[in-house]
């Protein structure tokens, strides 16, 4: 009967000094969301895997994620695969304050051919390394040459044939005022998407002002503005 009396108020003092400490924690708990876009067509990637480095992880099968965590620093990472495959990836680095409601956009960049075979075994046997030592510096020697004369040719009939291309004929738009409509033409030219520093330093105008213009454009439903870290990418809309 003590033994059980015992454990009952043993249960009691548990849950009332641990509630406030999970509730406490609960209430400091930080919010990070956004939308993953597609790096080629600036739409929303869906079924991407976005985890963070303390190993909460989550799969947006919109194109959008929510991650709530405990204040600190993480590294959110996303990863996009089709069939085993690493297609997508994007890292970013950010810092949480208690309570803290943060948007970060993410952009799936095309994965390098390396992160596809982290997980093979490549070391040569210890008897063989010596060996093939010279055959990999002479292989690797021939591929880079093979590459750097790829390149160069490939490089100069891309230049006759940009010789040979107009610039694209900037659109007027009904109704846009002559310095908004320098703006979309720009951007028109920088291939639809440019980032707003590069805008800023391409138009003489202040900070504040090229702001305010952007901002014009996107009540108009004429671009979007999409956040990249600390800097904006303005991408035209079709």
């Amino acid at each position: 009967m003590l033994r059980r009396l015992f454990v009952i108020v043993l249960l009691c003092m548990l849950a009332t000094y641990g509630a406030p400490g999970a509730v406490a924690a609960q209430e400091n708990t930080a919010t990070v969301h956004g939308t993953i876009y597609d790096f080629w067509t600036y739409t929303p990637l869906e079924n991407v895997m976005v985890g963070v480095t303390s190993g909460t992880q989550t799969l947006s099968l919109d194109g959008t994620y929510s991650l709530s965590l405990q204040p600190g620093s993480y590294e959110i990472s996303a990863r996009y695969s089709q069939r085993g495959t690493l297609i997508y990836k994007d890292y970013e680095n950010i810092t949480l304050q208690p309570n803290e409601n943060v948007t970060r956009d993410l952009i799936m960049f095309p994965a390098d051919v390396g992160e596809n075979s982290e997980n093979l075994d490549i070391t040569p046997d210890s008897d063989e390394t010596g060996a093939a030592l010279p055959w990999l510096g002479i292989a690797i020697g021939l591929i880079i040459l093979v590459i750097g004369v790829v390149l160069f040719y490939n490089r100069k009939i891309m230049g006759m044939i940009k010789k040979e291309t107009s610039t694209p004929s900037a659109t007027k738009v009904v109704g846009v005022p002559e310095e908004l409509q320098e703006v979309l033409n720009i951007i028109k030219v920088s291939g639809g998407r440019i980032n707003q520093l590069e805008l800023r330093q391409k138009i003489p105008l202040s900070e504040a002002k090229v702001s305010l213009m952007i901002s014009d454009l996107e009540d108009r439903g004429l671009v979007r503005k999409i956040r990249k870290g600390r800097a904006n990418i303005i991408v035209l809309k079709d």
